[in-house]
């Protein structure tokens, strides 16, 4: 195996099977500055970027920003931000030499660069991809001033280390240079620009106020809903990829066939030809973000827990357990599917059974505990608001039940002496909520503990936290395969 790494030199001796990208982008100048570089917004924003490039040309080449960590910026920087793109499937195994990406610049290491990229008029899109926890945001959606970023970055807004904070010292860049910006997010976030453009304008408002009126004249935050699974990158496919490539590619980067990119029709500049390479401009997200939020993100999250509780390590082995995968199809079917409005043209059945196709695909190696990460934040978006509208709607929810349970059951064995670390953002706040409770035996207890982990719509419903109490003390009691499979056979 070759120790030489992926670079412009070397890029010209991989195997002639892997696609090399259009002279256009090698040629295009910075039009793009990324917040978050990495293995998802390689497979999906920026390959629909090179793509469209290809297509219809344009100067919209990328430069990225990493918050803190500097293995985005270690991988990409000896390479000239070249890497390679493996799309896995039953039937497909694509590589693609992926070149829109210029640079990246690791913020806690050089604050001024990547703000100083944004001095450039242009540069037109500010996009992200720092997941649910990178927005700071409390359980109302506002601004979190007592997370400790953004504590930081209201003492020192020059030199900010939040999402929140970091944009909106781009946008007083901007202003500097009375540039209008278009600000994707590109996280799983109901409403995701909403929710960024309520978080930026809290921070705003907190420390340049006379910013907001630029703002609203220049700037915008359309919605958009992203779809394609990436997992997290592991040593032996770096091995693997090297050995197929004759280099090593420390950025090489691994997903399924199967992407997706509505974006709201809400821009203040120009953007690239996206459109022209399947991404869809429409005047309302909200169905399709509903859509993918709910039967998918809501499905991995339903199906992680009780496999991390089994000691399951991948999705794809979770789908091949006969009680997991059975379970999974009844929840999305019975008590899911019916809260969802279908896009235009959309059968609902159909995106279900592609939703478990694409579960089990044996190539991809997706980690259930890297979907199991954040868990109090991701049911929140995804699991919750089924739970309310079942309940207001008098519906009967024992899967849901059973799912949410699975992650309180997951939380309450973290929270145990000498248990391993929580992966969750809230951790310090969720293990102290949930230590030392024991569910059903102090009604009271259950109920501020439900409240506090679900929210007071939730913890407000006797009859509900009753039963979520119980399936929970049932799971570590009779065990989790025992409790799914008594909810996979329940009449309906």
């Amino acid at each position: 195996m070759s120790a030489e790494r992926l670079d412009p030199a070397t890029a010209a001796r991989l195997p002639s099977d892997v696609e090399r990208p259009a002279r256009a982008v090698a040629a295009a100048g910075v039009g793009i500055v990324h917040l978050g570089p990495g293995a998802f917004h390689r497979a999906h924003q920026a390959a629909y970027t090179q793509a469209a490039m290809a297509v219809a040309g344009g100067n919209w080449a990328i430069r990225t920003v990493a918050l803190r960590s500097d293995r985005a910026r270690l991988a990409l920087e000896p390479q000239a931000g070249l890497y390679t793109l493996r799309e896995r499937g039953t039937e497909t195994d694509r590589w693609t030499l992926q070149a829109a990406i210029r640079d990246v610049v690791t913020a806690s290491n050089d604050a001024a660069s990547g703000l100083d990229t944004l001095i450039d008029p242009n540069v037109h899109v500010l996009t992200l991809t720092v997941t649910e926890a990178g927005y700071a945001l409390d359980t109302s959606g506002s601004l979190d001033h007592s997370h400790p970023d953004v504590v930081h970055d209201l003492e020192s807004p020059a030199v900010p280390c939040s999402a929140p904070g970091w944009v909106a010292a781009a946008l007083a860049a901007r202003r500097r240079i009375d540039a209008p910006l278009t600000v994707f997010s590109c996280d799983n976030l109901r409403s995701n620009g909403r929710a960024l453009e309520r978080a930026v304008r809290d921070f705003i408002q907190a420390t340049d106020p006379s910013l907001l009126g630029w703002v609203d004249d220049n700037v915008t935050f359309p919605n958009a809903m992203v779809d394609r699974i990436v997992p997290a990158t592991r040593p032996a496919e770096l091995d693997e990829a090297a050995k197929a490539l004759t280099v090593r590619d420390d950025a090489h980067t691994a997903c399924e066939p199967f992407t997706e990119w509505v974006i709201e029709k809400r821009f203040a500049t120009l953007i690239p030809a996206w459109e022209t390479v399947g991404a869809k401009l429409v005047d309302d997200v909200a169905t399709f973000e509903e859509t993918k939020l709910k039967l998918l993100n809501g499905a991995h999250s339903s199906l992680v827990y009780a496999a991390c509780a089994l000691d399951i390590e991948y999705v794809h082995e979770a789908m091949g357990h006969p009680v997991l995968e059975r379970y999974l199809r009844r929840l999305l079917d019975d008590e899911i599917r019916p809260h969802v409005v279908a896009p235009p043209g959309e059968d609902l059945v159909a995106r279900i059974d592609t939703v478990l196709d694409r579960f089990r695909n044996p190539h991809l190696g997706h980690r259930c505990a890297q979907i199991a990460m954040d868990g109090s934040l991701k049911i929140r978006e995804r699991l919750l608001p089924v739970a309310e509208t079942a309940l207001n709607e008098g519906r009967s929810i024992p899967l849901l039940t059973t799912a949410l349970a699975c992650w309180l059951h997951h939380v309450v064995r973290h929270a145990e002496p000498g248990a391993p670390a929580l992966l969750d953002a809230r951790a310090d706040q969720v293990l102290e909520i949930a230590r030392g409770w024991t569910p059903t035996r102090d009604a009271g207890q259950d109920r501020a503990v439900v409240k506090q982990l679900m929210g007071p719509k939730l913890g407000a419903d006797d009859a509900w936290v009753r039963g979520i109490s119980e399936t929970t003390r049932a799971l570590r009691e009779r065990g989790v395969e025992a409790v799914l499979e008594d909810a996979a056979r329940r009449e309906g």
